[in-house]
């Protein structure tokens, strides 16, 4: 199959890596427990929706969510944030 050339020219240019987090500034707690949170929310929100979970269930997510590093970053970038004013 041929392709056009302007249209792989366009793809180099504008190909990138994905998904970029520009809401969750980095920290220490962000690097440390970022990638074990993204993959229970979604795991939460996945059950949530398939009702596996009730919606009941999103409260223990968010319980479960601070008290394994999501409460650190929160007070990290809050700190960072404090600092800049």
């Amino acid at each position: 199959m041929k392709t056009n050339p302007v249209d792989n020219e366009f793809a180099e240019k504008y190909k990138n890596t994905g998904y970029s987090d520009v809401l969750v500034p980095p920290t220490e707690a962000a690097d440390e427990y970022l990638t074990d949170l993204k993959t229970y929310t979604l795991d939460s929100y996945i059950k949530i929706i398939t009702g596996e979970e009730d919606i009941d269930f999103f409260d223990e997510y968010v319980e479960e969510f601070n008290s394994t590093g999501g409460q650190q970053i929160i007070d990290e970038i809050n700190e960072m944030m404090n600092a800049g004013k």
